[in-house]
């Protein structure tokens, strides 16, 4: 596929066709993944139903840490906690109304987590839980994701 579009974006740059190549392979593959990508975290079309490991007495987690398939992860629409066989679902919410009700608290209680909030997206991207985890659970996440290079 990639092949493709470097055949495709040269057509496109050099026209009327130019007799040595203008643009290097390297440079096109690189603007022609910054624009999957671009495109992808646009539109919300790549999603994954990944995983995070939560550890005890954790509150906050980088997106780099949850396992997903793809490149990596823009944001996150959905989440549940596994517990016994099945799972729970956890309500989002906005950062602001998080930071205020949840993260201002100079003793946190540790339980099940009930809600989360992401702040930041894609790489600099985190992940907040309330309560704090009393144990390791396992978190699942509706992703929407980078795709691969």
């Amino acid at each position: 596929m990639l092949t493709a579009y470097l055949t495709r974006t040269r057509q496109l740059l050099q026209n009327p066709a130019a007799t040595v190549a203008l643009y290097a392979d390297a440079d096109l593959t690189a603007y022609i993944n910054t624009a999957r990508s671009e495109l992808a975290g646009e539109t919300e079309c790549v999603r994954d139903y990944s995983t995070l490991a939560m550890a005890a007495g954790t509150r906050s987690y980088a997106f780099s840490a949850i396992s997903t398939s793809n490149a990596g992860v823009f944001s996150i629409r959905g989440a549940t906690v596994s517990i016994a066989s099945g799972q729970r679902w956890i309500a989002p919410r906005p950062f602001p109304y998080f930071q205020l009700y949840y993260l201002n608290n100079p003793v946190p209680t540790p339980g099940l987590p009930r809600q989360y909030s992401q702040f930041g997206q894609g790489t600099t991207g985190t992940l907040y839980v309330d309560p704090v985890p009393v144990q390791t659970f396992s978190l699942n996440l509706d992703c929407v994701c980078r795709p691969v290079d």
